[in-house]
């Protein structure tokens, strides 16, 4: 049988690892073969972008055209994970999925079917700067907000062949090369507007309660808790002033369990004690009984909300005074039927330690005018219009209090929270980090109180679908001051619309 020589066998073999070595430089200019760029409809915050973008920065993932990870950096196959390239990275951050819900890795070619071009002046974080230049090279890249007030510089989070993975870098604007770059925007980003607000938000009023607390207590311990069941916003409103005087946070509670993200808090903050206001209607023994395995747990209830709230007040001068502040004799008055007034008085309330009692609308029940005598208070404001409160109930509270009961209220509920920010201002509180959260639910408000009050800032309220104009102007008066809007809560809560009427307030 006939043989080859052994020159025509290394010829090929030369020949063959020039062909190999030609279609990996054509791999390295070109990314490989684009997925359909048929992609379902997946709505994403700026936020978290940037967190799925640091995620593979903290592992750096490193770069590949030919491999796949998840958004956790697991290694992964074409239909499981994200390919770990630079228009993968853009894929994985933007959280892109395909028609059957499979992660969707784009190209540089066909990123643009999914976003849209925009201008320097509007990036955000979480936009993308893109070149589809063939020469040097083609690269996509996330933006990460600017470096420098003259905006010549930014952070880049991005897979970088030449960084051997996913980093992120101060890079000149547009980018290191000569190559065109150009900024675009992802058709179903939920705008946060980062440079302007600071969102705080968790999946739901539990998550969110979590995550306040957590941006509040980042390091260190904290030695008491308040929780209120996330039904029972009469409690957590109590709540909210014993939680500030505690110089702690308020968290929501699911009434027959602990569930983990609350126990995990809880635990994070190392708390010896915590206040679980209400009765087991609200929260059930079992859940007390889950918090008592590591901490000392002090309910407050009684067969009313009025009754509870006086508890409550109890404990909040008590608190006051364990952590050696003097009660400067404030105390709020809310009517019983309905959270839409008071809601907007949980930071100051908190920040200063005035208890927060219960009347009717018309009728001021025994046990809070006693209160009222027992506490030493000095001052009483009413929360809301005559709808709410009635000039009977102020008028008897000014009896306990000779001359000293007050109206605190405008024409709507919003209006109402900004009369409450300029009484906020005249006790000592800022428009420095100020808050916003709906005024349609109760939960993010309330929340909110603690939080606030370790700036302390003002708190301010808005209808879920647009910013209410009066807080716009309010905004905008004080932009000098605000620097960010601390925003709790979804965007179920906020409307991107409203988040975006407040960018436009501090001068976006």
């Amino acid at each position: 049988m006939a043989t080859r020589s052994t020159g025509a066998i290394r010829f090929r073999a030369r020949r063959s690892t020039a062909l190999l070595a030609a279609l990996a430089l054509l791999v390295a200019l070109f990314p490989v073969a684009p997925q359909a760029a048929s992609a379902t409809v997946t709505h994403i915050d700026r936020g978290t972008i940037l967190a799925r973008a640091q995620k593979w920065v903290d592992l750096h993932v490193p770069y590949s055209q030919t491999a796949w990870r998840t958004p956790s950096g697991v290694a992964a196959t074409r239909t499981t994970g994200y390919r770990m390239d630079c228009s993968g990275f853009v894929s994985m951050s933007w959280a892109l999925l395909d028609v059957d819900g499979r992660p969707l890795s784009l190209t540089t070619s066909t990123l643009p079917s999914v976003s849209t071009p925009i201008i320097k002046s509007q990036l955000q974080p979480g936009d993308m700067m893109l070149t589809t230049s063939a020469a040097p090279y083609r690269h996509a890249l996330i933006f990460g907000g600017w470096y420098d007030a003259a905006k010549t510089k930014y952070y880049a989070y991005e897979e970088s062949s030449s960084q051997k993975g996913a980093v992120k870098r101060v890079t000149p604007y547009p980018y290191w090369s000569g190559t065109p770059y150009t900024p675009w925007r992802y058709k179903n980003v939920d705008d946060d507007f980062l440079t302007y607000i600071e969102p705080l938000r968790g999946a739901n009023a539990i998550g969110t309660a979590v995550v306040a607390s957590r941006s509040t207590f980042a390091t260190g311990t904290v030695s008491t808790a308040v929780v209120a069941g996330y039904g029972a916003w009469r409690d957590a409103l109590v709540g909210s002033s014993l939680a500030g005087a505690a110089q702690g946070p308020l968290l929501l509670a699911e009434p027959h369990r602990l569930r983990t993200d609350l126990r995990n808090e809880l635990k994070r903050l190392g708390v010896k004690k915590v206040y679980v206001i209400g009765s087991t209607a609200s929260i059930d023994a079992s859940v007390a009984a889950s918090i008592q395995t590591f901490a000392t747990v002090k309910r407050i209830s009684a067969p009313d909300c009025y009754g509870t709230a006086t508890k409550v007040a109890y404990s909040t001068l008590a608190e006051l005074r364990a952590h050696g502040k003097t009660y400067d004799g404030g105390a709020y008055l809310a009517t019983s039927q309905t959270y839409v007034d008071a809601i907007g008085v949980s930071a100051v309330a908190a920040a200063k330690g005035r208890p927060i009692l219960f009347v009717g609308t018309t009728s001021l029940p025994k046990v809070t005018a006693s209160a009222l005598g027992w506490l030493h208070v000095q001052k009483a404001y009413g929360l809301g219009g005559t709808t709410a409160m009635s000039w009977a109930v102020l008028g008897a509270a000014d009896s306990r209090i000779p001359g000293r009961a007050y109206r605190l209220a405008g024409p709507t509920a919003y209006d109402t929270a900004l009369v409450i920010a300029k009484h906020s201002e005249a006790a000592g509180l800022s428009w420095s980090r100020a808050g916003l959260a709906s005024g349609v639910g109760w939960s993010d408000a309330i929340v909110a109180g603690p939080t606030l009050a370790r700036t302390p800032s003002v708190l301010l309220l808005t209808p879920t679908p647009s910013l209410y104009p009066a807080v716009g102007t309010a905004i905008k008066a004080n932009a000098a001051t605000v620097g960010k809007v601390r925003c709790f809560g979804t965007f179920d809560a906020v409307s991107s619309a409203a988040r975006k009427a407040v960018a436009v307030a501090l001068g976006m």
